[in-house]
């Protein structure tokens, strides 16, 4: 597989110690994965109620629930290309921008349909920090570790035409932390 050009600043940038922004970053970006974690439990906890209060059938619920879904897709397909287009920090701010504000305006939908509009939006900022790509037609996922380590999980094959399931494999091969296996593939 060919190596991708990277610049002098990236370079520096990736290969620096750790140090406290480092350390500032990890944190922000674990106190996001709590404020998701909240989110998602908080419209499971408010949806008894809603369904109540709007006189809505159970099912009828599951529309937020599935554009919030339809959402964290979107927003993960186009993290990788928008990423590169316009840079991560910018892409990852955005993200959490639109997950913050829709997250924060869905405690005042007076409706399912602002609702679901409003959880669509919180799943796109969520599925903005993802970042899985096309590279020699093949998904590839790229993980950067502190700078320390970069990590690559490609499919051993291209993408077949029209639709396709892209599924991570995950395999322990034992002998401590950080030593599994995991593959994407890609079928139909």
């Amino acid at each position: 597989m060919a190596d991708m050009a990277v610049s002098a600043v990236e370079r520096a940038l990736e290969n620096q110690r750790i140090g406290s922004l480092q350390i500032r970053v990890a944190i922000f970006c674990g106190l996001v994965q709590v404020c998701d974690g909240y989110d998602l439990n908080a419209i499971a906890w408010a949806a008894p109620s809603l369904i109540k209060t709007w006189g809505l059938t159970p099912p009828a619920f599951t529309a937020a629930f599935l554009w919030s879904s339809i959402g964290i897709m979107i927003g993960a397909l186009s993290a990788g290309p928008l990423g590169d287009r316009f840079g991560r920090k910018p892409l990852l701010l955005a993200s959490l921008t639109i997950f913050g504000v829709a997250s924060l305006l869905s405690a005042f939908a007076g409706s399912l349909g602002i609702l679901a509009v409003l959880r669509f939006f919180t799943g796109v900022g969520i599925g903005g920090g993802f970042s899985l790509f096309l590279k020699d037609g093949k998904p590839t996922y790229t993980y950067n570790y502190f700078g320390q380590s970069t990590t690559t999980i490609s499919a051993p094959d291209p993408l077949p035409p029209g639709h396709a399931k892209i599924v991570l494999k995950f395999d322990y091969e034992g002998g401590g932390r950080g030593k599994g296996a995991g593959q994407l593939v890609a079928s139909d």
